[in-house]
């Protein structure tokens, strides 16, 4: 996809609503997986309107989306699900646009569009511009079990899955009882937002 022209706007809104607050590539990426899940509503219709090495679908192609791939599947790109050649496959949002939908899946669509067009990509071992934006919008999963919507919700759901993410990876390595005082200290830490949060709403 070829780069868009910067728009300060766009730039800022995705600051401040989608990935803020979002520390390293990784909160970005599920700050960007909550949003697109929460804005878009599926199923919808879409049309291809780029080939990528990764994708079976062809400049053209038209196709049902029906959900977002599972989140360990978005760790550097955001995928949707859909049927083709009686398969349910995951092709890249990036090379997709939606055929009448509301105007709040094609919003997220379009957001999303801009940051791939814009170069900005997850793993800074990549070579791709770096963006200082932070991430973060799902008013669902942890955030919203807290008391938490939008941006922070987003947040604290990104970061909840990445403790258990990391708890799990490093299970049976030597590092585990740092990684374990890590993880309980950022657990306290968001037991403490949360708490403070519900104390507000009462």
């Amino acid at each position: 996809m070829a780069e868009a022209q910067r728009n300060p706007e766009r730039e800022n809104r995705i600051r401040d609503e989608i990935i803020v607050d979002a520390y390293g590539p990784e909160e970005q990426a599920m700050s960007w997986y909550y949003y697109l899940d929460d804005k878009l509503l599926f199923p919808f219709y879409a049309q291809c309107v780029a080939s990528v090495p990764a994708s079976p679908l062809r400049k053209g192609d038209s196709v049902e989306i029906r959900k977002m791939a599972p989140e360990d599947s978005c760790e550097t790109d955001m995928l949707v699900m859909t049927r083709w050649n009686n398969r349910n496959i995951a092709v890249p949002l990036s090379q997709l646009k939606a055929i009448n939908v509301d105007e709040s899946t094609n919003k997220a669509i379009e957001d999303w569009h801009y940051w791939v067009a814009q170069g900005y990509c997850f793993w800074f071992t990549q070579p791709c511009r770096k963006h200082t934006v932070r991430s973060g919008s799902e008013a669902r999963s942890i955030g919203a079990l807290s008391g938490f919507s939008g941006a922070s919700g987003s947040v604290l759901g990104a970061r909840h899955h990445l403790l258990r993410k990391s708890a799990t990876r490093h299970a049976s390595s030597r590092s585990f009882l740092d990684d374990s005082r890590y993880i309980s200290n950022e657990r306290g830490h968001f037991e403490e937002e949360t708490a403070k949060r519900r104390c507000e709403l009462v």
